[in-house]
């Protein structure tokens, strides 16, 4: 399970109008253990999912989430280790950087809120933009403060804060970021000096096994572990059991020429794909279907020699 589905699932859990929290590293200064985009939820329980440090910052994030859970209000962390002299070392925290945390309340079961955002792009598997802007200017804002605009993947757009001519500059705005998952700029909005962070919520990757193998277990859990959706497919039936990939999210018994049938059901075009059949004649039969379907990756389990025939 990766960070966006711990934080989904936790979410999930909470009864529906509930206050929580939720924590994101919103600029680093120097090193820093997490990128920009990084997230904590935290529940008026203390329920954690998700990690905004290597474990240093996360249990004082928690007492200023549980001010934040009262008060209703957005508040700015700065955590700064630059200075041997700064009490943040109390924490363990020794990356030698400067960490703002933005801590802001948000309500269970909002229909078109962050939360709600992060789990439609990730059950649809499709990419969202998140743009979040704040005031640097003192160390606690409120949230009438913070704005931010929702980028949902069907083209629509939800804004908070924002007003129309301040929603399709930055609209046209995050087009030159594409390629990046989360980055922090200074930018000027209809001539008002703005700091955004834009991050881009990215789909799973889709890993597609083939072959049932015991070399195909540790696969499936290892791409499990970082979050993938992972599929596992061979031709025999006594190997193709679900039962023998509990961490798979499906185990198909086809055949090469049945594959080559359903490919469009089983291989998505951002797909990638391992085949580790071991057989030679059912690797070359696999190609034939998967190599024009030009996936992003295609890896084979073998010697070289036996690859390149």
């Amino acid at each position: 399970m990766n960070e966006i589905e711990a934080i989904i699932s936790l979410a999930n859990s909470v009864s529906f109008g509930e206050t929580f929290a939720l924590a994101t590293v919103v600029k680093i200064q120097g090193s820093a253990y997490r990128r920009p985009g990084a997230k904590m939820l935290i529940t008026a329980s203390g329920q954690t999912a998700g990690m905004i440090s290597g474990g240093c910052l996360e249990s004082d994030v928690r007492l200023h989430a549980e001010k934040v859970m009262w008060n209703n209000e957005c508040k700015l962390v700065i955590y700064d280790s630059t200075s041997p002299d700064d009490i943040v070392f109390g924490l363990g925290l020794g990356c030698n950087g400067i960490v703002h945390i933005l801590i802001e309340p948000l309500t269970s079961g909002e229909p078109e809120g962050l939360i709600e955002f992060l789990r439609h792009t990730h059950e649809t598997a499709k990419s969202g933009t998140i743009i979040t802007a704040l005031d640097f200017t003192n160390n606690s804002v409120g949230s009438s403060i913070v704005k931010r605009l929702l980028l949902w993947p069907d083209g629509k757009f939800t804004s908070t804060g924002f007003d129309a001519g301040d929603s399709n500059q930055i609209h046209a705005l995050v087009e030159t970021f594409r390629t990046e998952n989360a980055k922090w700029i200074s930018q000027t909005i209809n001539r008002q000096e703005m700091e955004l962070l834009i991050e881009r919520t990215v789909p799973p990757i889709s890993l597609v096994v083939f072959g049932a193998g015991e070399d195909a277990i540790p696969l499936t859990q290892m791409a499990k572990t970082l979050g993938w959706n992972v599929s596992v497919i061979d031709a025999r039936p006594a190997y193709a059991l679900p039962d023998r990939f509990e961490s798979a999210d499906s185990v198909l018994c086809l055949t090469a020429s049945e594959l080559r049938l359903q490919s469009s059901d089983v291989l998505s075009p951002d797909s990638v794909a391992v085949l580790m059949t071991h057989s030679y004649s059912f690797d070359k039969e696999l190609l034939k279907t998967i190599l024009p379907l030009n996936l992003p990756y295609v890896g084979i389990v073998g010697p070289h020699h036996r690859v390149e025939r």
